[in-house]
């Protein structure tokens, strides 16, 4: 349990502090609800912000190597990160030790494989300071678009994390990873007309994604290409292939009969009120500042209804943030570490599995691929680790 010490006086703190692990002196910290801003480095100079983790379930750990109920926690955590970084949870280590080669050390160790955060100023460091810290160990949640969920005691976590997974399961990272398998495996058919392959390439969708109306178009449009005796054959014999697209919302194509018979049948089209919140949507967001969240919903109405009211609107706004070369640049570059931090939580989720060698293959692939990336520099210590 953490104890919270509202009083500055050295004599009690000297006492309290070995057994509670309890700071001086309190400040104002961000509360449940807010979106906290923030700007930390790891110990080997990556940079933390909203930005680098938006998309993610976050949980920040307050923790030090002197602090006997956080080592007493480590193994927990472990366990923790074995189950939930697969499904889009990415802890964050923030250590309050005043020397970096001991936290690097014992975090290594106890395999405490994520990131850790220090700059070696113990309770006046800034995460402490901003955040208010003055008892170890302690935990923050936040939402993939940054809201702070939840301030607790980590041996709270089990309980909490399985509620917030549960809320968000469609972190977009998941997702870019799922459509990327997706028009992998599209490839693999298309190139060498062999199912087999293809649907075996499924097997790489990290577990946990839920789909939203762009990925279940994804799935749908690599199920419409298996149209033939031989494809459909190769689905029925892959029954985990097929869950998964059923998953995924994907229908088994019509029969080519049924095909031409509707050729002429008009589509039904996107329901006004799909159109109207995915507007409403996009403008808050752009109200907010957060326009790499509102272009896609802006682009989406315009590709997908163009002849509807709201499309007009919509492209208006998408005419503009194309216009905008360095907003393309910022897209660009969210999207190039998205796609990264999705290949990390898979070879994360390879390597607690037991996968070593598939997970030392997606590991080169981030370093190779996405080297400018903050996940890079994770999967290049993940394979050090490995050797």
């Amino acid at each position: 349990m953490r104890h919270h010490i509202r009083t500055c006086s050295l004599a009690t703190l000297a006492i309290l502090a070995l057994l509670t692990c309890a700071s001086l002196c309190p400040a104002a910290a961000p509360k449940v609800g807010e979106k906290p801003k923030f700007s930390f480095k790891t110990i080997d100079g990556k940079l933390i912000t909203p930005d680098t983790l938006k998309g993610r379930i976050v949980v920040f750990d307050f923790w030090a190597t002197w602090c006997g109920p956080c080592m007493h926690e480590a193994p927990h955590m472990v366990k923790l990160n074995a189950e939930y970084a697969p499904k889009g949870v990415q802890i964050i280590g923030i250590s309050m030790d005043q020397d970096a080669a001991t936290a690097t050390k014992t975090a290594k160790e106890h395999g405490l494989v994520w990131p850790q955060v220090w700059d070696g100023s113990g309770w006046h460091s800034t995460p402490a300071t901003a955040w208010d810290v003055h008892a170890i160990p302690q935990v923050f949640v936040l939402s993939p678009d940054g809201v702070l969920l939840k301030d607790c005691d980590p041996t709270e976590l089990d309980g909490v994390l399985a509620e917030i997974v549960k809320k968000y399961p469609t972190a977009g990272p998941l997702r870019a990873r799922a459509t990327d398998v997706l028009k992998e495996a599209s490839k693999i058919l298309a190139d060498t007309k062999d199912p087999d392959n293809a649907l075996a390439k499924l097997a790489d969708i990290p577990d946990g994604v839920k789909p939203d109306s762009a990925l279940t178009e994804a799935a749908q449009s690599f199920m419409n290409n298996l149209d033939d005796d031989k494809a459909r054959a190769a689905l029925a014999a892959n029954t985990s292939a097929a869950k998964t697209l059923d998953a995924l919302g994907a229908k088994p194509p019509a029969p080519k009969v049924a095909v031409a018979a509707a050729a002429d049948a008009k589509p039904a089209g996107i329901p006004p009120q799909v159109l109207d919140a995915r507007l409403a949507a996009a403008e808050k967001e752009r109200a907010a500042g957060l326009d790499l969240d509102a272009y896609p919903k802006y682009k989406w109405i315009a590709e997908k209804a163009p002849d509807s009211p709201q499309a007009e609107a919509a492209a208006k706004q998408v005419a503009i943030y194309e216009a905008d070369t360095a907003f393309l640049a910022r897209q660009a570059k969210a999207k190039h570490e998205q796609e990264a931090a999705a290949l990390l939580w898979e070879a994360n989720g390879q390597e607690n599995n037991g996968r070593v060698d598939a997970a030392k293959a997606t590991y080169k692939k981030i370093v190779t691929n996405y080297k400018d990336t903050p996940s890079a520099g994770d999967a290049a210590k993940a394979l050090a680790r490995l050797r």
